[in-house]
């Protein structure tokens, strides 16, 4: 079972922006859907629209249901962030992959070393008196 990690609401909204090239701020909350009251929505839209680098005015409105409002783009920073973020996102999962390349690799040597003390124990090495002697000749040489 994989676990979803919840995504940042400033994740969340640089993905939107992202995939969707302009937008308006209403266009954002409601595509976005994420629940939340009308003061919630008023913190992040002055949070993330007004006081972050992430989103950036590019001087023109659309006219909406609710009125004139100006169109956003991400901003240079914000399209960085997203990018390190994915970057991230991408070496977690290559350390996952490694991690059960290492346990595999584990659990063949141990494999291995298991049957081959079993078969040492099961299936001993007998030598005659001749290679014994030899045996003991080339050791005592060196």
């Amino acid at each position: 079972m994989q676990k979803k990690r919840k995504e940042n609401i400033y994740i969340r909204i640089l993905k939107y922006a992202n995939e969707k090239g302009e937008f308006v701020e209403n266009e954002l909350l409601n595509d976005l859907d994420l629940n939340l009251n009308q003061n919630e929505k008023d913190f992040v839209i002055n949070k993330i629209f007004r006081k972050s680098d992430l989103l950036c005015n590019i001087g023109r409105t659309k006219i909406t249901e609710s009125g004139s409002e100006s169109i956003w783009i991400v901003s240079e920073e914000g399209t960085f962030k997203l990018l390190k973020y994915k970057e991230l996102e991408e070496a977690r999962e290559s350390s996952k992959q490694a991690m059960r390349f290492a346990i595999f690799a584990l659990l063949i040597s141990s494999v291995l070393a298991l049957s081959s003390i079993i078969i040492q124990i099961f299936y001993p090495i007998l030598l005659n008196i001749e290679q014994f002697n030899k045996l003991i000749e080339i050791i005592t040489i060196k």
